[in-house]
């Protein structure tokens, strides 16, 4: 990300905590290493297709995994980049992931 970009994260929180905010997330990514990469290392070592995989996500974190997954899910409150490159929708969170791995059973 480097140290401008940081800077930048940790100015806008201490802006909201200033203005009395008491919620903050600040996520950083290492562009080397997402969820994906783990995946689909995990597919080979058990012997599956990576056509055989079902991921289903919402984040920015996540766009790797939906989008190469067999079948990629967006959850209903998904960032719009995951929904691009998605397969499938489904519902919000709480009941999304149950109805998404209901319907991917009965369609079996």
């Amino acid at each position: 990300l480097g140290d401008r970009v940081l800077l930048q994260a940790w100015e806008a929180v201490v802006e909201s905590e200033v203005a009395g905010d008491r919620i903050h997330l600040l996520e950083a990514f290492d562009p080397t290493v997402d969820k994906w990469t783990m995946l689909e290392g995990l597919a080979r070592r058990r012997g599956f297709a990576t056509e055989a995989v079902v991921a289903i996500g919402d984040g920015l974190n996540d766009v790797g995994m939906v989008g190469n997954a067999g079948i990629g899910i967006a959850m209903e409150n998904a960032d719009p980049r995951v929904v691009a490159v998605s397969d499938r929708r489904t519902g919000p969170p709480g009941t999304g992931v149950g109805d998404a791995i209901r319907r991917l059973l009965e369609d079996d």
